[in-house]
This record gives C-alpha cells, structure tokens and sequence, in this order.
C-alpha cells in the first residue's frame, strides 16, 4: 500500500478541535468515509485486510464525534478532574453533545455564550474549576452544597465578567486569595460555611461594586480590613 491507489488526497483531522470518542476518529472524518469504502481500488487492494476494514466501519459507526468550542472544551476538562459517585452527575455534560449550553447546569446567552455555571447539591467531590478562562462571558458561578474541596483558585480573579460567586457549603480551605479582589463588577461573594483561614484580604475593599459578602462559620481570624468600608 505504499502507492497511492485512489485513496482521498488527505485524512488529515479537521482544523477544529475534536473531542475523539475513539482515537482512531481523529484521523478519518466521516465525510470521507463512504468514498473511502466504495473505491473500487480500495474494495479490490483490501479483500484480504480484515482488520483495516473493520477499523473503517468501526469509525462509521462513530461518525457522531463532532467538533465542540472551546467552553465545551474547559467545562468538560473540569468534569475530568472530578470524582463523580454516579455517571448520572453531569451526564448531559458529554462531547456526543457540542453545545454546551444544552448542559445541565450551563445558561448561555442568545449569542450561545455561557454566562452562568450554577450546580446546587450535587456531590461533585473536587476542587473548584480554574481552567475557565474560555468562558469569555461568565457573570456567575454558584456551586453551593457540592462537596468541593481544596482552595480557591487565584484564577479566579482573571474572570473579569463576574458578578456573583457562591461556593457555599463545601469543604473549601485555605485563604481568600488577593486576586479575588480584582473583580471590579462582583456584587455577590457568598463564601460561609466552609473552612477558610487565615484573615480577609488587605484589599477587599476593591471590590467596589460589592453589596452582598457573606463569610460566617469558616475560621477566619484578624482584624477587619478598613478598606471594606471605603
């Protein structure tokens, strides 16, 4: 088979991002597929090639594999890192479905934008998501009730866009990172009932557009910061 023998001039992947269901599928989309096994020359150079043939109608069978973008790609990275009790948890989170705003727990705006992450008693048993930086428009992310645990991710303060944060009822340690205080247009930061340490940033008072901070039943100690009331 080293000649070329009326094949297709490439099986090159697509330029966008796959999420492969099977690894072969990243190198025959399914559009070249049925070219592919009604060559003549292929049916005749591959009478005898069993397990080639069966790989090809293997990646028929998987033709659903579609491209999905990068917020897809960020949340479903995230579901990875979980350890999920139950496959029921998330299940509508899946690349077989590449808008992720048909995901439960996902709100879009009509440009197909995610603006809201909002999962409420639900056992994730994970850490929080700081890999969302795709999610260009993101104002919410409430994750309340969900077992989380480990810190707060100084990530969070690149997501510029956001208004509201309640991580709530988890099991979230260490401290409140400076870089929260970043978020200029953050009206909401629900962190009580947690185990935070430690004492409240020097620079909350940033956090010019606060108007709701809850942060009882953690174990934080110091003194409150004057900028709050700046």
């Amino acid at each position: 088979y080293k000649q070329n023998r009326g094949f297709p001039p490439t099986l090159r992947p697509q330029s966008q991002s796959f999420i492969p269901c099977f690894f072969f599928i990243l190198y025959a989309p399914s559009a070249v597929m049925p070219a592919i096994l009604n060559n003549p020359l292929f049916i005749s150079h591959t009478s005898h090639s069993f397990p080639f043939i069966f790989i090809l109608k293997f990646l028929l069978f998987f033709h659903f594999c579609v491209s999905i973008d990068e917020q897809g790609q960020a949340l479903l990275s995230w579901k990875a890192s979980l350890n999920l009790s139950s496959t029921s948890q998330l299940g509508s989170w899946s690349p077989s479905d590449p808008n992720p705003c048909n995901w439960f727990g996902i709100l879009c705006d009509p440009k197909g934008q995610v603006v809201e992450l909002s999962i409420r008693s639900v056992g994730l048993q994970g850490s929080l998501p700081s890999n969302l930086h795709p999610l260009k428009s993101l104002n919410s992310i409430i994750l309340s009730s969900t077992n989380l645990s480990g810190t707060i991710p100084k990530e969070f303060g690149d997501y510029k866009t956001l208004t509201l944060i309640d991580i709530s009822d988890n099991i979230i340690s260490g401290s409140i990172p400076e870089e929260l205080c970043m978020l200029q247009n953050l009206q909401t930061l629900s962190l009580h009932t947690n185990h935070i340490e430690g004492s409240l940033p020097l620079a909350i008072g940033n956090l010019a557009s606060l108007v709701n901070f809850t942060i009882y039943d953690n174990h934080l100690s110091g003194e409150i910061p004057r900028s709050i009331g700046e």
